[in-house]
């Protein structure tokens, strides 16, 4: 590939330069701002939908800890209930052992005290399933809103691929078509100023022959610059012609690529 050569160019390339060119670059300016104003709305939506799954998370949080200290403070007034009906029933036991005539209404007793030990352990045991099963709707939710959130950031992470493939084959566009009318306006200048130099000479008085032979050796060596820009004008072209072939490699690669994420 040939190297960029940047220099100014002369008043006379700036006549014969297009003015599409200022007005190209322009528009390829304003929809590059355009592109950035884009990314910037969809990332501070990405990052409010974020903060406000976050401050969520946080809620089923404190709920799910405060559940789990009301389901403690439960487990622990339960025991100590349970502790008191068993030494309780540890008394009837010892009074039952002391007093034989009265073990029918003791045993009664025993027996619904018995009754009110196991109804407390089965409402305890229900009040810790219920406990579970709303865990576990909370976990869902959590999850739930995990996925959403992943989703989101995949279709953010998809559009600003997209954004960046669509800037890079603009920049792409506006590069050869600024690097085409350059060599357009070189082109153009060179042969301008070699017909000037044929014109003069042609057009120079000759008073004698050394003076028709000196005409002879510069229109010679006229023709020879002719034939110079002409064979440097065809390699232009020629590296124009696999610039842009370069270019579209680029683009099929970048659509390839581009594709590939999207069928991910």
């Amino acid at each position: 590939m040939a190297p960029r050569r940047t220099q100014a160019l002369p008043q006379l390339v700036v006549q014969y330069a297009s003015p599409s060119l200022a007005i190209n670059h322009g528009v390829q300016s304003s929809r590059s701002l355009t592109i950035i104003g884009e990314l910037g709305r969809a990332n501070s939506n990405i990052h409010a939908a974020a903060a406000s799954y976050n401050g969520h998370l946080s809620y089923i949080q404190n709920q799910m800890q405060r559940l789990q200290d009301e389901h403690d403070q439960s487990l622990k007034q339960k025991d100590s209930t349970i502790a008191q009906l068993d030494w309780d029933l540890h008394q009837l036991k010892g009074a039952n052992a002391s007093l034989s005539n009265e073990s029918t209404g003791k045993d009664a007793t025993i027996a619904q005290m018995k009754y009110d030990v196991h109804k407390l352990k089965f409402a305890s045991e229900s009040s810790l399933t219920a406990l579970i099963k709303d865990v576990r709707r909370h976990e869902r939710q959590i999850l739930s809103l995990l996925c959403t959130l992943e989703k989101e950031r995949t279709d953010y992470k998809t559009k600003l691929n997209d954004l960046s493939a669509a800037h890079a084959k603009d920049l792409a566009i506006v590069n050869r078509n600024h690097v085409q009318q350059l060599v357009e306006v070189g082109v153009k200048r060179k042969e301008e100023i070699t017909r000037v130099k044929m014109w003069r000479e042609k057009n120079r008085p000759r008073p004698n022959e050394l003076s028709r032979i000196l005409e002879r050796q510069r229109r010679s060596a006229l023709q020879a610059e002719m034939g110079r820009v002409q064979e440097e004008a065809e390699l232009r072209n020629l590296w124009n012609e696999a610039r842009f072939q370069e270019l579209e490699r680029e683009k099929n690669e970048v659509e390839h690529q581009l594709a590939k994420v999207q069928r991910q």
